[in-house]
């Protein structure tokens, strides 16, 4: 479940960032669920998502957190899930030597 949810918002994000002509250098995202105990059955109360990715530009921050709110809207995953998904994104800006 955790893995589904992990992969479409990455599936979401990068192509949302195709149609947007946007490159960024690189994404890697961990994911954490919190599984609790209903009365009858476990069920994942919440998925904290932390992507961490690297871009090329300090004016293009906003423009990525803008892409990964959005690419979160659209992912079909976390929209099916009763569980609360949150994404906690760190943005790096790689410079140049």
């Amino acid at each position: 479940m955790l893995a589904s949810v992990n992969s479409c918002n990455l599936a979401a994000f990068i192509g949302f960032c195709r149609r947007k002509r946007f490159e960024f250098i690189s994404y890697e995202c961990s994911i954490e669920g919190v599984l609790e105990f209903n009365g009858e059955t476990f069920e994942f109360t919440r998925m904290i998502l932390r992507p961490k990715i690297e871009i090329n530009s300090e004016e293009d921050i906003s423009l990525v957190r803008q892409y990964i709110r959005r690419a979160h809207e659209l992912c079909f995953m976390s929209n099916s899930v009763k569980a609360e998904v949150i994404v906690e994104p760190e943005i790096t800006v790689v410079k140049e030597p």
